[in-house]
């Protein structure tokens, strides 16, 4: 009996885990659901603390908020908006001075972020990726990459 229980709990966990992760993609368009070849597909590439020291992800689009926990976009083909958060690491005894934005060193360094926008149009049946450029003066230039397989 007490297997059954431990099955049963462990079916539970696995089905809010699979909706959570299924939570993280955001139809940023009205109506019904298209299919994935009439819109456009934006993964973010967020910095995963603790491992990562840069990333970057979409904050807003065309003026509408989204969750920085948000995985991936779908949006109707066309021009938009992206408010893009940058995150990177830095050493704060090199802050204003001129810095390495690809620090990995995360002993001595803490997380920096710079808010950048873009302006993009993108194809339906196209998969993007949002990633950053980072510069010298710790700020960050953002571009949409077509990563469709």
């Amino acid at each position: 009996m007490p297997y059954i229980k431990w099955t049963m709990l462990g079916a539970v966990l696995a089905g809010i885990m699979l909706n959570a992760c299924a939570a993280r993609t955001v139809k940023l368009y009205e109506g019904a659901e298209l299919s994935v070849d009439k819109i456009a597909r934006i993964e973010n590439n967020p910095m995963v603390a603790g491992t990562g020291s840069r990333g970057a992800a979409i904050d807003a689009v065309d003026g509408a908020k989204v969750s920085m926990l948000v995985h991936r976009l779908q949006v109707l083909p066309g021009a938009h908006t992206f408010s893009v958060q940058c995150s990177f690491r830095v050493n704060p005894q090199l802050l204003g001075t001129d810095f390495d934005p690809l620090s990995t060193d995360m002993r001595r360094t803490r997380i920096q972020q710079y808010k950048t926008s873009l302006t993009a149009d993108v194809e339906a049946g196209r998969v993007y990726r949002v990633e950053a450029g980072f510069m010298r003066d710790q700020t960050c230039t953002a571009k949409l990459v077509d990563i469709t397989r």
